[in-house]
């Protein structure tokens, strides 16, 4: 629905100009009462002075594109309202003659429709708003060529060129975007941070560039957390939900929603982090959008597995229930990568719900059977890191698995220890290397041997990892559970009639 503010002494014009085409009235909404919300969509129009606007859309409801201010025509006015309904051939009769309105329509309708548009020399584009429209089409249209530097420039100089506030904080929202998704982490906080002084009158411009910022500083976060920049996010995080509640914009709040619930999480904050995430699927289950909504199932199915794995083992259930309505929508012909990657935490998640003996077999055996399906994603070759990683959680699912009736569960741990090991190498993954071996040699003091003995060749494979676990230094932890091990091998030689150690 397009919103057209204006006073009434317009109306029989602009109603005539509807009525010329089938149906349009239904789409378009006049507007004359002052005290009317006219929100900054990209779906508002107003008519004042005697000259046809359009805010920037700050509602993200459109491409950014921006378009000049003209004087009162209702034709003019309806051709652009047939734009923001992306019916262009009907408004190319109503604007083509207007040139610079006509070319922000053809750059606006090149990025509504993801094709490349041969944008005016950079020499013939003045004014700040032909710059900012290139500067836009040069950013998020499908032009291979385009550098980074380019498009920064393009930025810096629409910057220089702006008339008012709000088009100044507009344009320093897409700039701040652009030097965020090229991983400019630091420039994009830097910036923004700089600007937000400046906007604090202006509602939009202040609460949109908060919420970008907010973006970058959760990219920034990493171990160990910095506790003044979580708080600061926090606070912001806040004061954002409170605008988008303010507007009814159920998306953008279900989907902040899921930022903070990620936040909590980085504080172990589990009870917090599960409102956060339960209030984003109630508000996601209003846009429509499933693959939003079952997303969200995805981030809440690991927020329970990792509450479950923190010493609440009844959330294991929870954790798989919510990944499996996550399935519903990530099928393995759409998405195959996010199918195997909810199977792989599937395979781990049934192996340790806890359950009575006789139906802790039946989970085994769905448990293996996702840990295949995300084998038939991942492999060695194309994907080592995930690779591995899903083959060091098989063998310590295996050690979890009822004992077999035919075969050694933890000779079968094993197994998938080596294939994890083939990957993760002392010299490219050390850490994860420690793991494994620290869990290889957890399975292999409990895999079978012959005669109820000890076998030199276990021994030896054993003491082997032992000292490589041990040199490797990774962890001190995990250094120290080494030096157990060889000291227990040490006692088991001495016990035993081991006769030999490489």
């Amino acid at each position: 629905m397009i919103g057209i503010f204006v006073s009434t002494e317009y109306h029989a014009a602009i109603k005539e100009e509807i009525a010329k085409f089938d149906r349009l009235h239904e789409l378009i909404e006049i507007n004359n009462d002052p005290s009317a919300v006219r929100l900054p969509n990209g779906h508002t129009l107003l008519v004042e002075k005697g000259m046809i606007q359009q805010a920037p859309d700050w509602f993200n409801q459109s491409p950014p594109m921006l378009f000049p201010d003209t004087p009162f025509d209702a034709k003019i006015l309806v051709g652009l309202a047939l734009v923001r309904l992306h019916n262009f051939e009907a408004a190319k009769p109503l604007l083509q003659n207007l040139p610079d309105i006509w070319e922000a329509v053809l750059q606006y309708s090149a990025l509504c429709q993801g094709i490349s548009y041969e944008l005016p020399g950079k020499k013939d584009t003045t004014g700040f708003i032909p710059i900012f429209n290139r500067a836009i089409a040069l950013h998020y249209a499908p032009v291979d060529a385009t550098t980074l530097e380019t498009v920064a420039n393009a930025y810096e100089e629409a910057l220089i060129q702006t008339n008012t506030e709000e088009q100044h904080f507009f344009c320093v929202k897409h700039y701040a975007t652009l030097l965020a998704d090229a991983g400019l982490l630091e420039d994009a906080a830097e910036l923004l941070t700089n600007k937000l002084q400046k906007a604090a009158h202006l509602e939009y411009a202040l609460q949109e560039l908060k919420w970008l910022r907010c973006s970058v500083w959760m990219q920034q976060l990493k171990v160990p957390y910095d506790i003044a920049l979580m708080e600061a996010l926090k606070n912001d995080l806040w004061d954002v939900l409170l605008y988008l509640e303010k507007y009814n914009r159920h998306t953008e709040q279900g989907l902040l929603l899921m930022d903070a619930c990620q936040l909590a999480l980085y504080s172990d904050s589990f009870a917090e982090s599960l409102g956060y995430i339960n209030k984003a699927i109630q508000l996601l289950d209003k846009s429509e959008q499933p693959e939003l909504v079952a997303d969200a199932h995805f981030k809440k199915g690991m927020l329970l597995y990792s509450w479950a794995e923190n010493g609440q083992p009844q959330f294991y259930r929870a954790a798989k229930d919510a990944l499996l309505a996550a399935l519903e929508v990530f099928n393995r012909h759409q998405f195959p990568e996010v199918f195997a990657d909810i199977h792989h935490y599937l395979g781990v998640i049934y192996s340790a719900i806890p359950d009575e003996v006789q139906k802790k077999s039946i989970w085994a055996g769905v448990s293996v059977s996702s840990f295949h399906e995300a084998l038939n994603y991942y492999n060695k070759v194309d994907t080592p890191y995930a690779f591995a990683q899903i083959c060091n959680h098989f063998g310590n699912a295996y050690t979890k698995y009822p004992v077999a009736a035919l075969g050694d569960n933890f000779e079968k741990a094993l197994d998938w220890y080596r294939e994890a090991l083939d990957v993760r190498t002392a010299k490219e993954y050390p850490f994860e290397r420690s793991l494994t071996l620290s869990n290889y040699l957890d399975a292999s003091w409990k895999a079978g041997n012959p005669g109820d003995g000890w076998s030199t060749d276990r021994f030896n494979d054993m003491w082997e990892k032992a000292s490589e676990l041990k040199q490797l230094e990774s962890n001190q932890e995990l250094t120290s559970e080494a030096e157990k091990h060889l000291d227990a091998l040490i006692k088991l030689k001495a016990d035993s009639s081991i006769s030999h150690v490489n």
